[in-house]
């Protein structure tokens, strides 16, 4: 049905344009009445005019009705009048066209054949309405669609699509069109009706299959009942520069592959498009967007044509019924990564969100000064970025300069059909553990990634609590390895949150025990991975503001991509056997994984003096008794380490650090590199040749 009616309009504006002749007369008439009765002949259609006649070069019908009374489709015209029309070679011109009083009425759901269930009926009328149309310089192609045949639902608007890029017109004018739409759906309480609104539509340079210009200095879209409720959205100004109708056929149209194979040109469809002014008020919150614009929309020809494919799963029902799996997976592999793989976005922006409530006592507010995201595809995006940021909650006010991610990626198709072909399987042979190893292993491909993120000055405050702030957080991804990160940096900076964040309800707050006015600090880490030796180092350095600060860092070897692999392929077969708590087979887990050496640093800056004397309080002592007291007791407290010469550097580095003020470090540095089996085994049968084959050693010294 929707072919038909295509095919019905067009034929309706070609039939007036079909005149032979640079002068309108009797001839002229009987062809624009040849066209209605074109109409009628198609089974189901009438067609009509109260008049048809001419006046100079112009040929006018009035009163034009056509209509398809079993799809509930109705065109009417008040008047229509063509001016100098003329054949031309494939096709027909007109100087110009002039229409008034242009109504259609018609039911989407019956021209798509929409097949509903017993439970659910809907029905979803629409109007097209407009006062006039003026169109100069149009040219109308004689190869109009016949909308019909068997190739599927998408045939006809593949079918419009190639006519209206062989139309040409130099511009087309409207004051007003008025599109309305009634959903009615059984089981809702109302219907919903939505009304959109253009005004001052002007369409400039329509040639080539390339319209060069399209703008309307208002839109208004209403929506009423339903279950979305009663909202409205209006743009002030809405502009789109070169829309390319010859490459979208030339996409989506599967007889354009040669061969049945994509070519994979990319071309622009829409090289620019933006709305200005938009307002959206609903029930319960209002939004204004000052600009929305996008730029460089591009398609392509993927692979395989992926619209013969979707009309394939539709005439086959799958929309009604469980797909089976391999269908799923056919559509994984063919469909999926064709239609996402035909587009591509340049970039697209968005500046001056605001979002209110419309209660101004409520909570809820939001605003985003500038939105973007650069070079969007199915491999991923290239710049996410928000900022300016500010809300206001229920429980916090924050503000935010920069949200920031670069370099996204997108899982592979690839790997989601292995993941669906992985997961019919398992469906086949549930007791086979190695399947369910294989798809976590599938599953840790196909996580997003990003090579940078950003965030910088939050700042924000709860009610009757002083503001919080962190400056920087930051992270920048060098390497992956199965991918995790294995090479980068990342830093956080600046963070600072008043002690009065600390409270814990009823309990005490711990900062205020200790006497810290606030919690501040500053973060950062390097790791290096050099994938040529299988080596991996890491350092983390932590500054608390007069706490303390914390070194950690460790290296390893033997990390490639294929000791990561076989230890996670090992893991999960582990578990799946159920001998997850099996000693001997964890450990067995790491024999690829060498150990080179491991730091603990902690610089006390404050903090162990605060602790003891907060103790001491509590205990009703001071606080050197207590000090000495428990520097007493560590030889007790550490008796359970093997004598020797360690454990006589534990306690008195032990008791050094209870002196304050001390850098304490914790290193095992072994000669050579230790795999991490032996480790273990030398844990359980020699403690103390533990210690030497490690190169343990702690010391503590003042801090400088």
């Amino acid at each position: 049905m929707i072919r038909q009616f295509l095919f019905t309009g067009l034929l309706i504006v070609a039939g007036f344009a079909a005149i032979p002749s640079a002068r309108a007369d009797a001839a002229g008439e009987a062809l624009v009445r040849d066209a209605l009765n074109a109409v009628s002949s198609k089974p189901g259609w009438t067609a009509s005019a109260k008049t048809v006649r001419s006046e100079g070069d112009k040929v006018i019908a009035e009163g034009l009705t056509i209509a398809h009374p079993a799809s509930n489709f109705r065109l009417s015209i008040g008047n229509a009048a063509l001016l100098g029309p003329a054949e031309r070679a494939n096709g027909y011109f007109a100087a110009s066209v002039s229409v008034s009083g242009l109504d259609v009425d018609y039911d989407l759901a019956a021209m798509v054949e929409i097949d509903t269930a017993d439970t659910v009926q809907a029905s979803m009328e629409a109007s097209f309405r407009s006062d006039s149309l003026e169109i100069d310089g149009l040219f109308l192609p004689g190869n109009i669609p016949s909308g019909s045949g068997p190739d599927g639902m998408f045939s006809g608007i593949i079918g419009l699509y190639g006519f209206l890029a062989e139309v040409e017109m130099a511009s087309l004018k409207a004051p007003s069109i008025v599109l309305e739409q009634s959903v009615k759906v059984t089981g809702l309480d109302n219907d919903q009706i939505s009304r959109t609104t253009y005004r001052d539509l002007l369409v400039s340079d329509w040639s080539g299959g390339i319209v060069a210009r399209s703008q309307a200095d208002g839109v208004l879209m209403e929506v009423i009942g339903g279950p979305t409720g009663d909202y409205s959205i209006g743009v002030d100004s809405v502009t789109s520069e070169h829309i390319d109708l010859a490459h979208t056929v030339h996409v989506l149209d599967p007889a354009r592959y040669e061969g049945g194979r994509g070519d994979g040109v990319w071309k622009p469809v829409v090289k620019q498009a933006d709305y200005r002014g938009i307002s959206i008020k609903a029930s319960e919150a209002t939004a204004s967007i000052a600009q929305f614009s996008m730029s460089g929309f591009e398609m392509r020809q993927p692979d395989k044509p992926f619209l013969s494919y979707l009309e394939t799963l539709i005439a086959s029902g799958v929309a009604d019924k469980e797909p089976e799996p391999e269908m799923v997976l056919k559509m994984m592999r063919e469909f999926l990564p064709g239609i996402f793989g035909a587009f591509r976005v340049g970039e697209v922006q968005v500046s001056e969100l605001s979002v209110q409530p419309v209660d101004a006592s409520k909570p809820g507010s939001m605003s985003i000064e500038k939105f973007q995201i650069s070079n969007i595809s199915s491999d991923g995006i290239d710049l996410f970025e928000m900022t300016g940021l500010a809300g206001k909650g229920p429980d916090v006010d924050v503000k935010l300069g920069t949200f920031r991610f670069d370099k996204i990626g997108f899982p592979k198709w690839d790997s989601l059909a292995a993941i669906a072909e992985l997961a019919a399987e398992a469906e086949k042979n549930p007791a086979n553990p190695e399947i369910g190893g294989d798809m976590a292993l599938r599953v840790m491909e196909v996580y997003p990634t990003a090579d940078h993120f950003l965030m910088s000055d939050l700042s924000g405050n709860a009610p009757g609590k002083p503001p919080f702030r962190i400056d920087t957080v930051e992270v920048q991804v060098t390497k992956r390895a199965m991918g995790f990160m294995v090479g980068g940096t990342g830093a956080v900076k600046g963070v600072m949150f008043p002690a009065s964040y600390f409270d814990e309800g009823s309990g005490p707050n711990p900062m205020t025990l200790l006497n810290y006015e606030r919690f501040a600090m500053d973060l950062d880490f390097v790791s290096d991975w050099d994938e040529a030796t299988s080596n991996i180092d890491y350092t983390l350095n932590t500054q608390v503001e007069d706490m303390g600060d914390l070194l950690l860092e460790y290296h390893l070897s033997g990390l490639t991509e294929e000791s990561m692999q076989s230890l996670f392929e090992k893991a999960f077969a582990l578990g799946a056997s159920g001998k997850e708590d099996d000693i001997q087979a964890i450990i067995a887990l790491f024999e690829d994984i060498g150990f080179r050496g491991f730091v603990f640093g902690f610089t006390d800056r404050s903090i162990v003096d605060r602790a003891i004397n907060l103790v001491a309080s509590q205990n009703g002592t001071d606080a050197q008794t207590y000090r000495s007291q428990l520097k007493a007791a560590l030889p007790f407290f550490l008796s359970a380490m093997p004598p020797g010469d360690f454990r006589e550097q534990v306690i008195a580095t032990a008791q050094a650090t209870l002196d304050g003020g001390q850098v304490t470090t914790f290193s095992l540095k072994p000669a050579q590199t230790v795999m991490i089996p032996d480790i273990f085994a030398a844990s359980m049968q020699d403690p103390l040749a533990l210690i030497d084959m490690l190169g343990a050693s702690i010391v503590a010294e003042p801090v400088r």
